[in-house]
């Protein structure tokens, strides 16, 4: 009866654990919205859309309301170009973030905060 305890617990860890796997390959399409230093904000668009669902954009004139917007919790390493390109990401683990990044800051950001990696 034991060994049939310690099979299952072992498929189930090991099932978690690919389906964890799966969950962050998943490639997903992204607009800068913007990018001040370490400060980068990405909407998130296609079938496959993530972030915050509403997010009233403070930083431009008029307010508006952006869907699916996330902050870049990685700056350092997520190969980040500059406002309005688009890019193709994956969601990654979080990462020690030891770079130098200058001093300017958006003052409104969303509550939305994923770490990425730019693919092809």
């Amino acid at each position: 009866m034991k060994k049939v305890i310690v099979l299952l617990s072992v498929l189930v860890i090991t099932l978690s654990m690919s389906c964890n796997k799966g969950a962050a390959l998943v490639k997903h399409r992204g607009v800068v919205l913007h990018a001040i230093c370490g400060d980068i904000i990405v909407q998130s668009v296609g079938t496959e859309a993530i972030g915050q669902t509403d997010w009233a954009d403070k930083n431009v004139s008029g307010d508006p309301v952006v869907h699916h917007v996330f902050r870049v919790a990685n700056p350092c390493t997520a190969d980040i170009m500059n406002t309005a390109d688009t890019f193709n990401f994956i969601i990654v683990e979080k990462q020690a973030q030891n770079c130098v990044l200058c001093m300017a800051a958006l003052p409104y950001m969303p509550d939305s905060v994923l770490s990425i990696q730019r693919v092809n």
